[in-house]
């Protein structure tokens, strides 16, 4: 719907000359009067403009389509000058039919105006959602990358481990447990469950020493989860161990569900249904994609720096963007902070932190 300058003005607290000079700065210089319609995409960008607080030199509006009209009429004659209204025979619908076809002209041209605007407008929404699709894509593309990359170095870890239990020493656990009679990883670890679930290994484990501290270490990171309460059957593929709150990585199976179906509802209240989340392990996205609601697109993209271009393509892609935790740069954070979607940085790489901060950023909404 079009608006005449002067009410625009009203709108945007602004002088007319303000939007004048502010809509010539944007490239309609078409636009003269404070009587001028604006519509269509000069109107969106305009008002757009005004919200960003952009500003240009001001215009001075000029004269009106009537009063310039009134002012291009000629004097008919001697009877004009002395008799107000009396005009020459046959020069009245002269002048009325040239100005209305001069009128007639103008809306045409002003039609097409609008109507190339319209299609440019649609042209650059289609260009904006093929740019999002692209990024999209990628972005699952560096997620399966990823894994890949994990799935190979665990198969790495396993080669390593055969050929150590098959040339281990005597003193080494393994050939303990070997000359105990027992063959093989799975009779191995059966052997240790067994003696870890009597609580018989406690008092030896201060004497175990790992030949590769680093090693165990990333074992221990990668596929032991620490769980806030009760374990239930909630972490099917996952080994999981009870230890207090303050030291859990995730919550329990119960108060985790109870938080995703929280997170979801709030998402679809608020009409956000596309969440992108930067960062965070691989092994946390299966439980979040299993307990959040099916209608949310949930994306997954991994730890990076991201250039300012990436940042606009997440912005138009996506309602929430959440970092866990992620140095994505200084120029892609100004990016999500200027933009009107909402952002959420976690404080570690926890699933507990990281629910945390959804939930406290989606609470302030």
């Amino acid at each position: 719907m079009a608006i005449r300058v002067r009410k625009l003005a009203k709108e945007l607290q602004q002088s007319p000359a303000q939007v004048l000079g502010l809509l010539h700065h944007l490239g309609y210089t078409r636009y003269k009067s404070d009587q001028d319609m604006v519509g269509g995409a000069a109107l969106s960008k305009l008002r757009a403009a005004a919200r960003k607080g952009i500003r240009a030199d001001p215009v001075a509006p000029g004269p009106t389509k009537k009063t310039r009209a009134a002012a291009a009429t000629p004097v008919s004659g001697l009877m004009d000058q002395l008799v107000p209204g009396v005009v020459q025979q046959g020069h009245s619908h002269a002048a009325d039919g040239a100005s209305g076809r001069s009128d007639k002209a103008r809306r045409k041209l002003e039609q097409a105006r609008a109507a190339v605007d319209s299609e440019r407008e649609q042209v650059e929404k289609a260009q904006r959602s093929v740019d999002a699709t692209r990024s999209a894509l990628e972005q699952r593309q560096r997620a399966l990358d990823a894994r890949k990359t994990e799935l190979e170095r665990e198969q790495a870890d396993l080669e390593v481990e055969r050929e150590t239990l098959h040339a281990a020493s005597p003193e080494s656990l393994a050939g303990i447990l070997s000359a105990r009679g027992l063959r093989g990883f799975d009779e191995q670890e059966r052997a240790l469950a067994a003696l870890a679930t009597r609580r018989a290994l406690g008092t030896v484990l201060t004497t175990l020493i790992a030949s590769d501290p680093q090693r165990m270490a990333r074992i221990l990171r990668d596929k032991l989860v620490l769980v806030d309460g009760d374990i239930g059957s909630g972490f099917p593929g996952l080994v999981a161990v009870a230890v207090s709150s303050d030291r859990a990585e995730v919550p329990s199976p119960v108060a985790l569900a109870k938080q995703l179906d929280w997170i979801g509802e709030q998402l679809l209240l608020n009409g956000l249904k596309r969440l992108l989340i930067i960062g965070g392990s691989p092994r946390w996205q299966g439980l979040i994609r299993a307990g959040i609601d099916d209608r949310i697109d949930v994306v997954f993209t991994l730890h990076g720096r991201r250039s300012e271009a990436q940042a606009e393509a997440d912005v138009a892609a996506y309602d929430v963007i959440v970092r866990w935790p992620a140095d994505v740069g200084h120029e892609a954070i100004a990016v999500y902070e200027r933009s009107e979607r909402v952002c959420i940085a976690t404080g570690d790489d926890t699933l507990k932190a990281c629910l945390d901060a959804i939930r406290h950023g989606l609470s302030a909404l």
